[in-house]
């Protein structure tokens, strides 16, 4: 739910590329279906998406292979991080429709048809830099050999494969839930133990202690106790060589300690804090929002992840569109996925104001330049959920029409002191006005504060004398 929310947006400014999206995402009901990915992505850590693509215009056709049906993923021989392939296990005893039997599968994984080198020659791509099928690319010579290996002249077909949790290296991912699955056994078990003991623990029953009697005696007392037992309220005669008593099992209902350790390790485990399994009994709201900062952290990770897939399996649509030669099929698009948390704007908008003070005053001490500002700017407000490139923002300030500056003239209604000097205004006549506005209730800048008023005099004053030509 954090990760998809309510979907994901494909959208592309270019109609014939919104065009092909669009019947794409209806003949594969993917909207529906993209919450199963994503869902089988992290459980199985695996997520195999054989594709079938029509040769007259493009349409892509998405399947669906079990993980439990790889046998195997086959790297390039010369890079063990470049997965090549994928090999399914040969199924029997199917039903008689099926045909009973399918044999071993291999199929080529998708990727860009970039040609290789054979020897001195340099084979070049049939499709450059588009995403093919096994049919379309230009296959490596070693992959005949792989395949005569199978029993087979040609790929079954091909397919996605998308991994998680796994190193550059290692062929499968691995679930999310792998790495707390002993733990959740153990945590599981003590549960059941301690619910077992505390429902053991409200039985009862009567001990009767027989002093000195024969083993028959006991029994023809047991019997007649059996047979007819006090009433609840009643009263039950006996002498001094008969005691009663009401026992209760005295089994430990276990420790609580021991529960909260497992159950925090357990969960602890997946990156989550305890609050988020509705135990929020021991935090508070700041607590809450400090403990949640490395979860979002984690989420946007795997959020990216999803992202990812998503784009290569819209790459591959259009890719195949353009090949297949549908006319008007532009190149660009965009994947946008919901917002993991809300993001706190009252503390994002004061830090960029302190960031951007701090910064004006560290370009006045030429301590960094105006294009270094702007890049740790730009950096900031990307938290804001909005991205600024700082050369293009330039570019656009150039071409911006210059604005004629506020004189204090202006603002106030005022000549300025400093009007006749012709050097620049004195922060004492600057902070003269400030002060005496503040004191008036006249606020220049909306704000209360006189050293706000101070900067903001100071600021309209050398306005002013720019106006009037002199610096």
């Amino acid at each position: 739910d954090h990760i998809l929310g309510r979907g994901a947006e494909i959208h592309s400014d270019d109609a014939g590329l919104q065009e092909v999206i669009d019947n794409f995402k209806k003949v594969n009901k993917f909207d529906t279906r993209l919450k199963e990915y994503v869902l089988q992505l992290f459980l199985f850590g695996v997520q195999v998406l054989p594709v079938a693509a029509r040769q007259s215009d493009g349409r892509v056709k998405l399947n669906y292979i079990d993980p439990q049906q790889i046998e195997d993923v086959i790297a390039h021989p010369n890079d063990p991080t470049e997965f090549w392939a994928l090999v399914t296990r040969p199924m029997e005893g199917l039903p008689g429709w099926t045909d009973g039997n399918i044999p071993r599968r291999v199929y080529r994984i998708i990727r860009e048809d970039s040609g290789y080198v054979d020897g001195r020659k340099i084979i070049t791509p049939r499709y450059h830099d588009r995403l093919v099928t096994a049919e379309q690319a230009q296959l490596e010579p070693w992959e005949s050999v792989m395949l005569q290996h199978y029993g087979l002249s040609a790929y079954t077909g091909s397919t996605f494969y998308f991994r998680v949790n796994a190193v550059s290296n290692q062929p499968f991912g691995s679930s999310d839930s792998q790495r707390i699955t002993y733990w959740i056994t153990q945590f599981e078990e003590a549960l059941l133990s301690a619910a077992d003991r505390e429902n053991s623990s409200g039985y009862w029953f009567t001990d009767i202690k027989m002093i000195g009697a024969q083993p028959e005696q006991v029994r023809q007392r047991t019997t007649e106790l059996k047979r007819q037992p006090p009433p609840r309220g009643g009263i039950n005669v006996h002498n001094d060589r008969e005691e009663a008593d009401i026992k209760q099992p005295s089994a430990s209902s276990g420790s609580v300690d021991v529960l909260n350790a497992l159950f925090n390790y357990t969960w602890g485990g997946l990156g989550f804090p305890r609050h988020w399994y509705v135990q929020g009994d021991q935090t508070n709201r700041s607590t809450a929002q400090e403990q949640d900062e490395p979860v979002e952290k984690t989420l946007q990770s795997d959020q990216d992840s999803v992202k990812e897939m998503i784009t290569m399996i819209i790459t591959f649509v259009r890719d195949q569109a353009i090949i297949a030669g549908v006319p008007g099929v532009g190149e660009e698009f965009k994947v946008i996925l919901p917002e993991i948390a809300s993001r706190n704007l009252e503390k994002l908008g004061k830090a960029l104001k302190d960031l951007t003070e701090t910064l004006d005053k560290a370009i006045g001490k030429k301590l960094i330049s105006t294009e270094t500002a702007r890049e740790l700017w730009a950096k900031l407000v990307v938290e804001l959920g909005f991205e600024v490139d700082p050369k293009e923002e330039a570019k656009k300030i150039e071409n911006e029409e210059p604005e004629e500056p506020v004189t204090f003239n202006q603002l106030t209604g005022q000549v300025h002191p400093d009007a006749d000097i012709g050097a620049a205004p004195t922060i004492e006549a600057a902070t003269q006005i400030a002060v005496a506005k503040v004191n008036l209730g006249q606020s220049i800048d909306g704000s209360a504060s006189i050293q706000d008023e101070i900067n903001e005099a100071v600021r309209l004053a050398q306005a002013e004398m720019k106006l009037n030509g002199r610096h």
